[in-house]
């Protein structure tokens, strides 16, 4: 019989969340400065973009999840926060800031309180594990589009998978 013990939903999240941006951490490394800061086709947000908005929907999730108040939370609101982040060093900044604020905001949060209602970025209502859920996904779902533009210039190593 095993003696490990099943972790909390809280936990289990938090393991989502850590493994998730390690992954993509690892991702980005492998990106030259113009792939990071390129269009692919011209159209799509770059790996730059793309790693700021990762950053910044954690970071407004911690907030949501810890119950303060989230100011700026409209389309306009958010491209005016994105521009600020306009380099490598303070995409990555904010990714890496976001992710430790949600993680903290989890492991600082009731159990019971994670099944709060709040309003979500995106319009709507959820509970604060569901906001949990989506930040571990959207890391995922991006990262999964970093590795599409490494390969189109390219790269086909799957570097989150390297020690």
């Amino acid at each position: 019989m095993s003696t490990e013990t099943i972790p909390t939903v809280r936990e289990y999240t938090r393991q989502r969340l850590a493994g998730a941006h390690g992954r993509y951490s690892k991702d980005i490394k492998h990106f030259t400065d113009e792939q990071f800061t390129a269009s692919p086709g011209g159209k799509a947000r770059s790996p730059l973009q793309i790693t700021a908005e990762v950053g910044m929907i954690n970071d407004v999730c911690a907030k949501l999840i810890k119950g303060e108040a989230v100011e700026g939370a409209s389309e306009e609101g958010f491209a005016a926060a994105m521009a600020q982040y306009n380099t490598r060093d303070k995409a990555v900044g904010l990714l890496n800031s976001g992710t430790a604020a949600l993680d903290s905001a989890l492991a600082n949060v009731s159990d019971a309180d994670l099944q709060t209602e709040v309003s979500a970025p995106w319009g709507g209502t959820c509970t604060k594990q569901y906001l949990a859920d989506a930040c571990c996904m959207n890391v995922d779902y991006h990262d999964g589009q970093l590795n599409l533009v490494q390969c189109m210039n390219g790269d086909t190593t799957i570097h989150w998978m390297e020690e």
